[in-house]
């Protein structure tokens, strides 16, 4: 079987920007405040990397790197209390890493062993974890009440190849299929039980990676090949089969990650050392085409997923 290494967020997870002086940067995506501190998983170099707020978009140099002995990092989420959790899709490891030691290249303060190639992480509003297992094909959820003592398994179900994943404002689940190209949406009514199949997407997706909602509710999908991402209206989402609102093309092959911050700027990672993450304006973005990048991060061998911490309120969850 080829092996896989995915991220989106970029999604993104996705996804955001924080408050703070108005002044405007001189290089990076339009913003009206200083984008925060933007993280980035790299399967080949085996880090994670912070890039601050204050130089995002101006140099390539990270302000922290979290470097593992585990074997290529691809998704991460954070939990409501700040700390990272990294998948190390080779190791078959989830970890966590805690808030307070992000910058200092810390040590993991807990590990999910036993997995098959997981890849996308998603808490839930009542702080589960939500965890993609690419070779095995299942996605399985750790309650928030186990993440605090010995992580167990508390609901697990199939999905061919599932990669990316990401949580809409109502809490309904949208998984990414990598080999059949299509992104499915679970019923958050069902996730309690079993989970139920709603809307599936397949129209414009090609190899699908991660996922991202932005502020109104639109979702967006990293395309592995073709180098496009695509946005799906937010009412679109309730139809049978929706086709993309925008098509834009970021570059090469190998989109993967996606990430929107809070002024509705798009990030995307790309598993290639000439792109890296790219960075573009949500004015160019908003009818598709192919848009200039306003900024590129080229730190990279393998970018996987990129997501923004703290999240800002106004995005749903990664």
């Amino acid at each position: 079987m080829r092996f896989r290494v995915s991220l989106v967020a970029v999604a993104l997870g996705v996804s955001l920007l924080i408050a703070g002086c108005s002044q405007q940067p001189t290089s990076g995506p339009t913003a009206t405040t200083p984008p925060q501190g933007l993280w980035v998983t790299d399967c080949a170099n085996r880090t994670v990397d912070l890039f601050a707020a204050s130089t995002l978009g101006k140099t390539s140099a990270p302000a922290a790197t979290i470097s593992s002995t585990q074997f290529c990092p691809t998704g991460l989420a954070f939990d409501a209390s700040g700390n990272l959790w990294v998948a190390y899709a080779s190791s078959d490891k989830v970890v966590e890493y805690a808030a307070g030691s992000l910058t200092s290249n810390p040590l993991p303060t807990r590990t999910i062993a036993g997995l098959s190639q997981p890849h996308g992480l998603a808490f839930d509003t009542g702080g589960n974890l939500w965890i993609t297992n690419y070779l095995s094909g299942s996605v399985v959820e750790y309650s928030a009440a186990s993440l605090a003592g010995t992580p167990s398994v508390s609901k697990s179900f199939t999905v061919t190849t599932p990669l990316g994943l990401a949580f809409d404002a109502s809490g309904n689940l949208w998984i990414a299929d990598h080999g059949s190209s299509t992104v499915t949406e679970y019923k958050a009514a069902s996730l309690g039980s079993t989970p139920t199949a709603g809307t599936k997407i397949s129209t414009g997706l090609s190899k699908p990676e991660f996922l991202a909602f932005d502020a109104s509710g639109n979702l967006w999908a990293g395309n592995q090949t073709g180098g496009t991402v695509v946005r799906y209206s937010a009412s679109s989402l309730t139809a049978a089969s929706p086709s993309p609102a925008a098509t834009i093309k970021t570059g090469t092959d190998n989109n993967v990650g996606v990430a929107l911050d809070s002024n509705g700027n798009l990030w995307v990672t790309h598993q290639s050392t000439t792109q890296g993450v790219t960075a573009f304006a949500a004015a160019d973005v908003a009818s598709g085409g192919s848009p200039k990048p306003t900024a590129t991060i080229s730190a990279f061998t393998n970018a996987q997923m990129a997501a923004f911490n703290p999240p800002p309120s106004n995005l749903p969850l990664p």
